[in-house]
């Protein structure tokens, strides 16, 4: 049975990629976590993720890494304003090359983290990330990875979503499959894939503002070509103006832990 959607509403729309429905929230509040634990962000992007872990749990400590230095100004400067400093730090650094000890962290996570690497640096740069996880997490940790699966998406919004920005960053996405091969090539053992709904997806003018930055920005900053929005909007905005676009509205939780 197919799931249902709704569209993101109007007023909610402009911080949406904030809170992604709960999303975020709901899969932090799934994730095991004991006071004391010293977790790692792979990919945190703004420190979104991180936050919503730093809320599960007052003793826990986050550091978030990733290579956007605009990204961790400004996650500075929203955790410094939820008065967050002393317990999330983030930090720009080449994710496959961590500037941590062996095993330091009790647990990694990445929420869609990876796929930014990917884009950038094909599965080679993905493997290479998580083989930097696998080195800094104790034996006994576990890394949580959140992905979007082409093959798992079921509406025509959430498959909408994997096409259209496989056309705009010209990428065939990982499967479910190969990211668990792998992790396990690496030396992590599946414990457990869990999926995630918002049930939620963009109306076609949302659609339209979110492509054109996505058009704009990707030279800036990926350093790759994008194909203009008029011709993303003229290969799928007829099948848009029918479904919605998917936002994040489908993803999956592949749990590993260190053996």
């Amino acid at each position: 049975m197919q799931m249902n959607e709704r569209f993101i509403f109007p007023v909610e729309y402009h911080d949406y990629h904030i809170k992604l429905g709960g999303l975020r929230k709901r899969i932090a509040s799934d994730i095991s976590i004991t006071p004391g634990m010293h977790i790692l962000d792979v990919g945190t992007g703004c420190g979104y993720f991180a936050i919503d872990l730093a809320a599960c749990d007052p003793g826990i400590r986050i550091i978030g890494v990733d290579g956007n230095e605009g990204d961790i100004e400004t996650g500075k400067i929203i955790i410094k304003d939820l008065g967050l400093e002393s317990r999330i730090d983030l930090v720009k650094m080449d994710m496959s090359h961590l500037e941590f000890p062996d095993e330091r962290f009790d647990m990694g996570v990445s929420f869609l983290g990876v796929e930014e690497i990917y884009i950038r640096y094909g599965r080679s740069g993905v493997e290479s990330v998580c083989k930097e996880v696998f080195r800094v997490v104790r034996p006994g940790g576990t890394f949580h990875l959140v992905v979007m699966p082409p093959e798992k998406m079921e509406t025509e919004a959430q498959k909408l979503e994997m096409e259209v920005y496989g056309f705009i960053f010209n990428v065939n996405w990982m499967t479910e499959q190969e990211y668990s091969s792998m992790l396990e090539g690496i030396g992590f053992r599946i414990l457990k894939k869990q999926e995630y709904y918002t049930g939620r997806k963009l109306t076609p003018d949302q659609a339209k503002h979110e492509l054109k930055l996505a058009c704009l920005d990707i030279p800036k900053i990926y350093g790759i070509d994008a194909p203009m929005f008029q011709d993303v909007w003229k290969r799928y905005g007829s099948r848009i103006e029918k479904h919605g676009l998917g936002h994040c509205s489908k993803v999956v939780r592949i749990i590993a832990a260190k053996i």
